[in-house]
């Protein structure tokens, strides 16, 4: 398990990759973002986009899942407090390879047994292009010890 102590500025954490299907894109459009372009891929076709995209919903909830298994699954964190600067580069296609990286960018560390850490998450294509970038900020258990002095 990871504590807040343990998380310094300049680590990095690679965030594994991910390829949503047309299904998938198209399903879950369907329940959370329903514009035609996210649902239609006719309609899609005629858009600025020139065919079927995620929706920016979606690309944060992939974002949101490969930060769990390769960062907040094996730390004690606590809540989140704060997504900030959320930036929407590049549409991401069903034929787009998804890989991500965070870096934390802060960690200030409290008496009351709590962390507080500052990362830097960005998405990229298969190509290297950003897709998307934010800045979240998680409280963080820190190592359980009698007292933080």
């Amino acid at each position: 398990m990871r504590y807040a102590e343990d998380l310094t500025v300049g680590t990095v954490f690679e965030l594994g990759e991910r390829q949503l299907s047309a299904e998938e894109i198209v399903a879950f459009a369907r329940d959370w973002d329903p514009q035609p372009f996210h649902v239609d891929p006719a309609f899609a076709e005629q858009t600025d986009f020139g065919g079927l995209i995620a929706s920016g919903v979606q690309t944060i909830a992939v974002a949101q899942r490969l930060l769990f298994d390769a960062f907040f699954a094996g730390t004690a964190v606590i809540a989140g407090v704060a997504v900030d600067g959320l930036r929407m580069r590049r549409p991401v296609r069903p034929s787009t390879i998804i890989t991500g990286r965070a870096e934390i960018d802060e960690q200030r560390l409290d008496d009351d047994g709590r962390g507080l850490i500052g990362f830097t998450v960005k998405l990229v294509d298969q190509d290297g292009d950003t897709l998307m970038t934010h800045r979240t900020t998680m409280l963080v258990s820190r190592r359980p010890t009698a007292a933080y002095t």
